[in-house]
């Protein structure tokens, strides 16, 4: 896999001074086999962004706090990960699909959890995939529920950088949007993989911010022995499910 070198040393400056409470620039050069002025420079970037911290009196560096805002992401998004995983697999037993938990990361919707059903058909999406929040019923979820003030703020931002799946009516998406909070979940059809459903309900932090969504995709073949409606309130239960295990009353 191709690198970028500048990141890479960048990377293996932070780990070794995770070993270290405190690091001067001539031991990370020797350390890392990098030359003083190649890690002064890095280690100025870092400062600069609150990543490291200098001790002017001893002229050493140690870990900065925008790390621990990184770490607190991390630490939440893997709390959610292993909370998700049971209400997954309970979702996918009842409605026979794979099932899927996706959060929200700027303008994308990105698959944080998966749990995959003995079904041979499969919608294939990898892990932390990022893709444009009007694309299926699970990212438009996050959209709907991010609020008008964001609606509009993401329609600009669709319109000026594109998408490779385009908006045939911004008027019929913000109807889609409006239904989907006012329902507290729902449905989609073909949105971004022809032939399929998606369905999906939103999941809430115990503060009542969003979380989440959780849903599945289901193939039009495979409706003719399910029902939309009752697959619809099978979400709806276990996104109310996975908000009661994050506090939310």
């Amino acid at each position: 896999m191709s690198t970028i070198q500048s990141i890479d040393r960048t990377i293996d400056i932070l780990n070794h001074m995770v070993l270290d409470k405190e690091s001067a620039i001539a031991d990370l050069s020797r350390d890392l086999d990098l030359a003083p002025s190649t890690v002064h420079r890095i280690l100025q970037t870092l400062q600069a962004h609150s990543f490291v911290v200098k001790n002017e009196e001893a002229k050493t560096y140690s870990l900065g706090p925008a790390l621990i805002r990184l770490g607190q992401k991390a630490s939440a998004n893997n709390s959610l990960l292993k909370l998700s995983q049971s209400i997954l697999k309970g979702l996918s037993e009842e409605v026979g699909e794979d099932t899927y938990f996706v959060i929200r990361s700027d303008y994308k919707g990105i698959l944080l959890s998966r749990y995959e059903s003995p079904t041979r058909l499969k919608i294939v999406e990898q892990f932390g995939y990022g893709l444009d929040l009007h694309c299926g019923a699970i990212r438009k979820v996050l959209l709907a529920f991010s609020g008008p003030v964001f609606w509009k703020e993401y329609l600009n931002y669709i319109g000026k950088v594109g998408t490779d799946y385009p908006i045939s009516s911004q008027d019929q998406l913000l109807e889609d949007l409006r239904d989907l909070v006012k329902n507290k979940g729902g449905w989609s059809y073909g949105d971004y993989i022809p032939g399929c459903y998606g369905i999906a309900a939103p999941v809430f932090n115990a503060d009542g911010s969003l979380a989440g969504s959780i849903g599945t995709i289901v193939p039009e073949l495979h409706l003719a022995s399910k029902e939309l409606d009752q697959l619809v309130s099978l979400v709806k239960k276990y996104g109310l499910q996975f908000s009661q295990l994050l506090g939310y009353q």
